[in-house]
């Protein structure tokens, strides 16, 4: 984002490095041919010495290895209120629930402490675990299968077990382990809503 606002300066990158150019041409695909493994991990010293407080802070903790810590929430309140898996409608819609008021309250916390380098990363979608091209503009994951009569159609076209595949959430919270306060007030927030969701 930086980089497309005229802001190159402060990535502490030189404006031809292959990420400045990838990030204003994400289309182009020789622009993306020139990142490889080498040229990510030498760009995070220059990174780290950045002007940008964000992008410094995250090119470090990338390059000394010192990554924010996962809690899988759903996996959490989906463990307490339906430990067998059986996904009855009423317990997802539960789960669902709390997971919403897990991941406003969360938000609330955030807003509440402004910091320029945020404690805590959200992460939350729904996604099918196959995908078909319909409704999608991007790469999909559709198996293609010959037919007898030499048509080309859709797995899903084919296989009422792959149509019927429900699609699945995630809702997971990245944390900085060196923030003690900040962690355990999140944890109380998750323990608080299982506890008293309806």
């Amino acid at each position: 984002m930086l980089a497309r606002d005229d802001a190159v300066a402060a990535t502490g990158l030189p404006n031809h490095h292959p990420l400045i150019r990838f990030a204003l041409e994400p289309d182009n695909i020789d622009v993306a041919l020139c990142l490889d493994d080498s040229t990510i991990w030498g760009a995070l010293s220059l990174m780290a010495e950045a002007k940008n407080p964000l992008v410094s802070e995250f090119a470090t903790r990338l390059r000394d290895r010192k990554l924010y810590k996962c809690i899988d929430v759903r996996a959490e309140v989906a463990n307490v209120f339906d430990p067998l898996s059986k996904n009855a409608p009423e317990t997802v819609g539960k789960i669902d629930r709390s997971c919403t008021n897990i991941n406003e309250k969360l938000k609330d916390l955030l807003n509440e402490k402004r910091l320029e380098i945020p404690p805590l990363l959200i992460d939350e979608d729904e996604r099918s675990p196959y995908r078909t091209e319909k409704g999608r503009s991007g790469p999909t994951e559709r198996i293609n299968v010959l037919t007898d009569g030499g048509s080309v159609v859709d797995l899903a076209e084919r296989s009422r077990i792959v149509a019927s595949l429900p699609s699945f959430k995630l809702f997971r919270v990245y944390y900085d382990c060196t923030n003690e306060k900040f962690l355990q007030r999140s944890k109380q927030i998750i323990n608080d809503e299982i506890k008293t969701c309806p």
